[in-house]
């Protein structure tokens, strides 16, 4: 396969890769060494001009997917990998998963260490990272604040006299009288 996939590092903390240059990592983790060539986009002399972020994945025909797309491809290539059985070798040398990360960055370029909480967001695994986070709330307690039919023809019964009251100036400039108390 001659799939090319441009990482770059994170622009506040050039200790790590972004994020999703992280995550298409990991799923390369995962699958033959030889499945997919890994650039880092930082270190290119000349950046082309179709690499205009990363994750980049170029495919053997040339077409070019960015984020989301790039993952989501190389997810469903290693699962189609996984799923083809490996060729029987009579040496036993068939490709083994490897890391492919490139290098640390260089001494003058490395960060002191990350504080407790970084380190903590950063080992928060990619399945809390697509998990809903949304608590779902239970709806009895909304029915107990509903106004009801009767509540309403008060209401309008109670505008009503004071509209009246207002007209025939019955109330001598006192202001209206407060609305009733609600009641179950």
């Amino acid at each position: 396969m001659g799939h090319v996939l441009y990482v770059a590092r994170d622009k506040r903390r050039h200790d790590r890769h972004d994020l999703g240059s992280v995550l298409c990592l990991r799923v390369l983790d995962l699958m033959p060494a030889a499945s997919v060539e890994v650039q880092d986009a930082d270190a290119l002399h000349a950046r082309p001009l179709w690499l205009t972020g990363t994750p980049t994945l170029v495919l053997d025909g040339g077409d070019v997917l960015r984020g989301y797309e790039a993952l989501t491809h190389l997810q469903r290539l290693a699962v189609e990998l996984a799923r083809t059985p490996p060729l029987s070798s009579t040496r036993g040398d068939a490709p083994q998963a490897t890391a492919r990360r490139p290098p640390p960055p260089l001494q003058s370029q490395q960060q002191p260490p990350p504080s407790p909480t970084e380190a903590a967001v950063a080992a928060i695994e990619e399945d809390a990272l697509w998990g809903s986070q949304v608590v779902a709330e239970d709806d009895d307690g909304a029915q107990d604040h509903k106004l009801t039919g009767d509540d309403l023809s008060r209401a309008i019964q109670a505008r009503q006299q004071e509209r009246a009251a207002q007209a025939s100036g019955g109330h001598g400039g006192a202001p209206p009288p407060p609305p009733p108390p609600m009641s179950d």
